[in-house]
């Protein structure tokens, strides 16, 4: 079920290489939205025709459907967070609410699949942990990962900005790339239990890259604290190079 929550990461990545492509003048969520309603009506009109109807036609009824398609998917998924937060029994912050009611709609759907994925309702208001940091990723065949940086928790009694190392080891195509790295982290157990230590120890790391010169990927990490489960969604963007322009990473580390 993680891999739904990988959506608003590809469109970080999507969107990084549209500003570098010089493509985003009209925002590439507007862009996306275009394509996809669009791309109804072809189908429209090519379907109307093959049934030996008027091109023009089915491609109005194809851009009306597709519409209408996409504004029931917003108004579904704003259903879905509603009912989300009606039904926990977290109550957030000051700020917290503040800063969930500027994020994206689709920032709050993700983080309300999450939650329902976590079991845990703060993640509807974000993350547990957030970090940034300075890697190096890449191997052929054996390959590995390392970086440097600093993670920030963000609720709870140890709430605070703290450094951090990881690295590890595994398998990898045939690539190599550097540049900054973020991640979220989403902690499965109590508030009370959650301390620094949650998000450090071993892990185990699924990452998927493009290399073309400019380099950008997504990740997910998984880890254990006291029985409870460790759920991180990482992004990067760097420079790198790759003899198959997509490139994948799994390797088993630790971050301390």
């Amino acid at each position: 079920m993680l891999i739904y929550y990988l959506n608003e990461e590809y469109y970080k990545i999507g969107d990084s290489m549209m500003r570098a492509l010089n493509m985003n003048s009209l925002g590439s969520r507007d862009i996306f939205k275009a394509i996809t309603i669009a791309s109804g009506g072809l189908s429209g009109g090519i379907s109307s025709t093959i049934a030996g109807g008027n091109f023009w036609s089915g491609a109005r009824q194809g851009l009306i459907t597709s519409g209408l398609n996409h504004v029931a998917h917003r108004v579904e998924a704003g259903n879905l967070v509603k009912r989300t937060i009606k039904n926990s029994d977290y109550e957030p912050t000051a700020v917290e609410k503040a800063i969930w009611k500027a994020l994206p709609w689709k920032v709050k759907l993700k983080y309300a699949l999450i939650s329902k994925f976590t079991e845990q309702g703060r993640h509807i208001y974000g993350p547990d942990a957030i970090s940034i940091s300075k890697k190096v990723e890449g191997g052929a065949i054996v390959g590995g990962e390392a970086g440097a940086g600093a993670i920030a928790i963000t609720r709870g009694n140890s709430a605070g900005i703290y450094s951090l190392g990881d690295y590890g080891g595994g398998f990898s195509t045939v690539s190599i790339s550097t540049g900054f790295g973020a991640g979220e982290f989403f902690y499965t157990g109590s508030l009370d239990s959650m301390s620094i230590n949650t998000f450090l120890g071993y892990r185990t790391s699924i990452s998927l890259s493009v290399d073309i010169g400019f380099s950008a990927g997504v990740g997910v990490t998984y880890s254990e604290y006291k029985g409870n489960k460790v759920y991180g969604l990482t992004g990067f963007v760097g420079m790198g190079a790759s003899m198959t322009i997509f490139d994948f990473n799994l390797n088993y580390g630790q971050t301390k």
